[in-house]
């Protein structure tokens, strides 16, 4: 990690957690401090304040955390405490993954120590580290990566693993942020297909994982994708934010991102069963593949606005406009049939666009 000159600490504690005499410590060192109970929000703070410090609680953090170190560590100089030692804490100072721990008696003099050492780390490693550009995509990445090899398994010993090359089919899902959206694409050997329940497993990790970054993710359900052979390799690195390899059962597997440049700007309703769609995204004057509704709440009704396959005019979007709407309601079951489609949409444009001749 880059050296961070600044003086400011996150510190992530329960009110359990006996810290006065730290705090006095890094008050009178110059830090400034910020102090959090919720491990969420401890993320969103990392994330978005750039500390140059956190000090984290153990009892606070995920039992399996080695993999949110490492993602925390690109950010940030993290040090973990523990108060006690117990069975949970012990899981987790098992592999810190490049933290830095503090364990009992939590003193300042403990603390001072730890200080100094990651400020010597950290003038050895400006000198081997390149810098990391810290955007929310880099953090998608490093979390995916992370999932990706804790899925999988080696090849056999002395085997030649078999390559990615030409390929027609695919395996994608969608991912919405209110920061960025986008598609996985994932490919296995020769277009082979990966096991039952292997990519619900991955996408259970990385979703556990994402959770911790974003108040509300979406993710989508992995589809197959046929498309117009390609080299994958070749396309992925061309076209993709980011594509990440790894070997699984003695075949190259491969997991490319593709940020979605125009995403619908959806948010969860408080109508079960129900999205909100804001009506600049839906283009007037042609026909819609949804049905649109609007909620009345002098009656609690919701009403069938537009049906789908009719034309929403302009209008009829202004008529709305005026009266103080700016979202409709679509049905959630709506709004992953549209999500099927433009992932299917886009990786096909992406894919014959990589091969039009330049």
């Amino acid at each position: 990690m880059e050296q961070n000159p600044n003086r400011t600490i996150l510190i992530l504690k329960s009110a359990s957690d006996q810290l006065a005499d730290i705090e006095i410590f890094l008050k009178s060192r110059g830090f400034q401090i910020t102090i959090v109970n919720e491990t969420r929000q401890a993320m969103r703070e990392i994330m978005e304040k750039r500390p140059a410090y956190a000090f984290l609680s153990a009892n606070l953090l995920p039992q399996s955390c080695t993999w949110l170190f490492g993602v925390l560590n690109q950010i940030t100089s993290v040090i973990l405490f523990v108060n006690r030692i117990s069975a949970k804490n012990l899981a987790i100072t098992r592999d810190l993954n490049g933290a830095y721990l503090l364990e009992p008696p939590l003193t300042p003099l403990g603390m001072d120590q730890i200080l100094r050492r990651i400020e010597k780390d950290n003038q050895k490693q400006t000198l081997l580290t390149s810098k990391l550009n810290e955007t929310h995509l880099q953090i998608l990445s490093l979390l995916s990566e992370a999932s990706l090899k804790a899925h999988s398994h080696p090849r056999i010993q002395g085997a030649a693993a078999e390559r990615i090359q030409r390929i027609q089919r695919v395996t994608c899902f969608r991912v919405q942020t209110p920061v960025y959206a986008g598609c996985f694409v994932i490919a296995y050997g020769k277009s082979r297909l990966l096991e039952d329940g292997w990519i619900q497993n991955l996408q259970t990790e990385m979703k556990k994982s994402l959770d911790l970054f974003h108040d509300h993710l979406e993710m989508s359900k992995a589809e197959e994708i046929t498309i117009q052979e390609i080299r994958f390799n070749n396309w992925t690195k061309e076209q993709s934010d980011f594509m990440l390899q790894a070997v699984h059962l003695n075949s190259e597997i491969a997991m490319a991102f593709f940020k979605d440049p125009s995403p619908l700007d959806i948010k969860n309703s408080s109508h079960k069963g129900y999205v909100e769609l804001k009506l600049d995204q839906i283009p007037g004057n042609l026909p819609t593949s949804f049905d649109v509704y609007i909620y009345l709440p002098q009656n609690a009704h919701f009403i069938l606005y537009n049906r789908k396959g009719s034309v929403l005019t302009e209008q009829r979007k202004n008529n709305l406009i005026a009266d103080g709407i700016q979202s409709v309601l679509i049905t959630r079951r709506s709004f992953l049939e549209i999500q099927k489609q433009r992932t299917q949409q886009f990786i096909e444009q992406s894919s014959l666009a990589y091969q039009a001749p330049r």
